[in-house]
């Protein structure tokens, strides 16, 4: 089948921010594109972990999502194995549907650089549970073959993405807050799985230093962030020369007697 263009407008204001395209390749597989542009990597030219867990939830969502309709799906769980964040770009997302039934939909997803002979940048899987969809949301159902992607004269990005998704040191060590703004909220009004994976990721640095690197995220999505700011605390649970193990628990600030995620991120040596 020839690959079509549909050249939508989605509601959610990141993924057309970061320049997202997404196709379903097949009835069990779909593959999701971000440009390697500045404003998405770090300053030694790393996809930053939002763009990245982005990538790593929302492609397992397409064929998750798709797979459960007329229901929707939430994320549970999301897990990832990070190798090297360096990329050329285009990044692509690769997902394949693992399982579904009533309850829950698995998907597993490779990441690659496109740029750079289709190496491996990261690979994982998410777990999605049902829930019925009782009202409209501004997301497309996507026929397979056809390629969505933004519009063409989308406003430059300049510098949104550093002005809009913060993570602000607190008083306390290893605590990291950060604000809904409407580049963090998804259609569901609450903040986007990705952003409290980056700030898992981000608070649990504070623990270790910038020396050592990303190399395992594993997030369980117990509830979510509706109201703010969402605040992390990290703890260090074990560093050896081997590398280093956080845990680390976010809570709405609004309702902080309840932990909205829990996630473990790992680092290993830079080399």
């Amino acid at each position: 089948m020839a690959e079509q263009t549909d050249s939508t407008v989605f509601g959610d204001e990141f993924t057309r921010f970061v320049g997202y395209e997404s196709v379903r390749t097949s009835e069990t597989t779909a593959s999701s594109w971000v440009p390697a542009r500045a404003d998405l990597l770090d300053a030694d030219g790393a996809l930053l972990p939002v763009v990245l867990s982005y990538l790593v939830d929302s492609t397992p969502g397409v064929v998750c999502g798709a797979a459960a309709l007329p229901d929707w799906v939430i994320t549970t769980d999301l897990h990832m194995q990070v190798f090297d964040r360096h990329v050329k770009g285009p990044v692509r997302a690769d997902a394949t549907l693992v399982h579904a039934n009533r309850v829950g939909v698995l998907a597993e997803v490779n990441v690659v650089d496109e740029g750079d002979g289709e190496r491996l940048v990261a690979t994982g899987s998410v777990n999605h549970a049902r829930v019925p969809l009782t009202g409209s949301l501004d997301v497309p159902i996507m026929p397979v073959g056809v390629r969505y992607h933004g519009p063409a004269d989308a406003a430059p990005p300049g510098d949104r993405l550093a002005r809009e998704i913060v993570f602000e040191p607190e008083a306390a060590g290893g605590e990291i807050g950060t604000a809904l703004t409407p580049l963090s909220t998804n259609p569901l009004g609450i903040m986007h799985g990705s952003v409290t994976s980056a700030l898992s990721i981000s608070a649990a640095t504070s623990c270790v230093g910038g020396d050592l690197k990303l190399t395992e995220l594993l997030v369980r999505f117990c509830g979510s962030v509706r109201k703010g700011p969402a605040r992390a605390n990290a703890e260090l649970v074990r560093s050896d020369e081997s590398g280093s193990l956080v845990r680390v628990a976010v809570r709405d600030d609004s309702y902080p007697q309840r932990i909205a995620v829990l996630a473990s991120v790992r680092f290993g040596s830079p080399g």
